[in-house]
């Protein structure tokens, strides 16, 4: 439009001179309203396509350029809505974590003093409950001392009236002891007494004294007779001669209290300590009789 304008005026200005020899004066410039070529030319159709092509150009250019601007303020507007609905989310979200957190701040606060005012109440009823445990202790301790003085008291005096009584009792045992001993003492002395009585008549009797020693010869004689048939099987007998001849021997007992008798017993004796047998028999007699001195209470010293 500008150019078709600019070309108006410019033909206007070409066609005024020979306006104004015809007597005509332009009032404003003049207005082509159609343009055409000559018969076999395309120049203004030629112009007229180039212009059509370059407006339809820059057309489409600017429907684009528009477009492309709508699209980008479309998706700058979006992002704009997005930016601020994810600020606003933010915001709402940092103002929910922070009433979360005080929310939470407060509740926890407010669950320590709890927990505070609890410890203080816990500590006052353990302060009283020590002070009832001490009170009780005293207690206990006054009437524990208390019945262990009692307990003394009852255990010394029952402890004095058992020594009193175990005193009493160990003089009567001691009593008791020693009359028991005088009477047993009294009791062993009086055999050893009456065999030392015995002993002494029998050292001033020489005649019960050869009865004593008559009386053990005949009990050895009568175990030795006895054990002698029992070893003269085996043994080996030897002949001793005192110089007389064998037909020669004692006739009876009387004999035995004889001179005659004497030297026969003691040849006898003498013959069977030959032997290993009368030996051994020979000493079991004569160590018993000696292992037992006591003399028979029944045996009375002759007068």
């Amino acid at each position: 439009m500008t150019d078709r304008a600019t070309f108006g005026q410019q033909f206007t200005e070409e066609v005024k001179n020979e306006l104004q020899s015809w007597g005509v004066e332009p009032v404003k410039n003049m207005e082509l309203m159609d343009l055409r070529d000559a018969k076999d030319s395309n120049v203004i159709s030629n112009i007229m396509k180039k212009k059509s092509s370059e407006i339809e150009k820059e057309s489409r250019i600017e429907v684009a350029n528009n477009r492309q601007a709508a699209e980008t303020a479309e998706i700058e507007a979006q992002q704009t809505i997005d930016i601020r609905k994810q600020e606003s989310e933010e915001l709402v979200g940092k103002r929910t974590a922070e009433k979360d957190k005080v929310v939470g701040i407060a509740a926890q606060q407010a669950e320590q003093e709890i927990k505070t005012e609890q410890a203080k109440t816990i500590d006052k009823e353990m302060e009283v409950r020590k002070i009832e445990e001490v009170k009780t202790a005293e207690i206990t301790k006054s009437a524990a001392i208390i019945s262990a003085q009692q307990q003394k008291e009852t255990t010394v005096l029952e402890a004095q009236g058992k020594l009193e009584s175990t005193k009493l009792d160990a003089e009567g045992i001691k009593a008791q002891g020693e009359a028991k001993a005088d009477a047993e003492k009294q009791m062993q002395m009086a055999p050893v007494e009456a065999q030392i009585a015995l002993a002494k008549e029998i050292g001033d009797n020489e005649g019960y004294q050869q009865y004593l020693a008559i009386q053990k010869s005949i009990e050895a004689y009568t175990i030795v007779g006895t054990e002698q048939s029992k070893v003269l099987q085996a043994a080996d007998i030897k002949v001793l001669a005192s110089g007389s001849s064998g037909n020669d021997g004692l006739k009876n007992v009387n004999d035995l209290f004889s001179a005659k008798g004497g030297l026969a017993l003691g040849t006898m004796l003498e013959s069977l300590a030959a032997t290993d047998q009368g030996k051994t028999l020979l000493e079991k007699v004569f160590t018993k009789k000696e292992s037992s001195p006591e003399i028979n209470e029944q045996e009375k010293p002759l007068k």
